[in-house]
């Protein structure tokens, strides 16, 4: 198998064209419904993200991204990136997918994105209708789902898969985090996976290709 590293910009843009098969989910709670504190460390207007990015296990220089939180409303967090995937062959692919008016005249991704954090979990608004639909609740147990049925009727479905999963973040922390798939229908792509937990939210999305190769990245925030 092939392991792709790629800025989370692209992990962002790709979520707009995502939908998955609808299953069935008997909690009885609102799996959209969202509590907990948004004014913690994370959520910092000014807080700067990094990303780990290699093409083909070989570490790629020339993709340069910025990501930075530019506002934050009651968790309502609006991230501004940019990158410059114009010199990644390895990357042309996903590059395709990007819609025109997440671009500037030269080609290189210039967006602003908004999710809702807080301490309880993590909400993202990439669905064709823009509603708001649960990536992570902190207090998940596995098997539990969270959809959102698109006016198209279409149901996208994203389940926990592991929960306090050790997973190799930076050179010495193995951190604790919750494991969530999500289907797709992408044409190319299997799955995404996404991990995260309280203290780092998001901290890795993985692409799994039909051609068995992975698109992936850490991001690491610099307060939280």
């Amino acid at each position: 198998m092939k392991r792709i590293l790629f800025p989370i910009l692209l992990f962002l843009l790709v979520l707009l064209f995502l939908s998955c098969d609808t299953t069935e989910n008997t909690d009885t709670t609102d799996p959209n419904d969202l509590g907990g504190d948004p004014n913690i460390p994370l959520n910092t207007v000014g807080n700067k993200f990094t990303t780990s990015v290699n093409i083909m296990g070989i570490p790629d220089t020339t993709i340069k991204s910025t990501i930075e939180i530019i506002k934050n409303e009651n968790g309502i967090i609006t991230l501004k990136a940019s990158a410059d995937l114009t010199n990644a062959p390895g990357l042309s692919k996903i590059n395709a997918l990007i819609p025109a008016n997440f671009k500037d005249v030269s080609g290189k991704i210039n967006a602003e994105v908004k999710f809702k954090s807080t301490s309880a979990g993590i909400q993202d608004y990439f669905n064709k209708d823009q509603k708001i639909h649960t990536l992570v609740k902190y207090d998940c147990k596995v098997g539990d789902q969270y959809q959102l049925k698109k006016s198209d009727g279409a149901v996208i479905t994203r389940t926990v898969k592991a929960v306090n999963d050790d997973f190799p973040y930076g050179p010495f922390l193995m951190a604790k985090t919750t494991l969530i798939e999500q289907d797709s229908r992408i044409p190319g792509v299997t799955k995404i996976m996404y991990r995260a937990n309280s203290t780092y939210g998001l901290m890795y999305v993985e692409v799994l290709m039909e051609d068995g190769s992975f698109v992936g990245t850490r991001l690491f925030p610099e307060k939280y």
